[in-house]
């Protein structure tokens, strides 16, 4: 935009939503507390789709660590709206 002075630059700042909870489907060959401290997601902090890819990839490789070579992670997004964000992590054993 274009003003007496000069161009005028506008930013906008748009703040990350909120992670409200994480949850771990499927999980039964390992604890929760383990798979939790593979992703690294912490409640509270802010929602960062490449932390949440990356702890994805964690998962998976936390499982095939542990001999299970065929198991998917997969990242299920829930209550997505103006004011809130949840995401759920659905862990799937085949």
């Amino acid at each position: 935009r274009q003003s007496e002075e000069g161009r005028v630059i506008v930013l906008e700042v748009v703040e990350r939503r909120t992670l409200r909870y994480v949850e771990y489907l499927g999980n039964e060959k390992l604890k929760e507390k383990k798979l939790a401290e593979a992703t690294g997601l912490a409640v509270g902090g802010a929602i960062d789709p490449y932390a949440v890819e990356e702890g994805r990839k964690k998962i998976e490789a936390l499982y095939r660590s542990n001999g299970f070579l065929s198991a998917i992670a997969a990242v299920r997004l829930d209550g997505l709206d103006a004011y809130k964000a949840a995401w759920r992590k659905a862990v799937s054993l085949p």
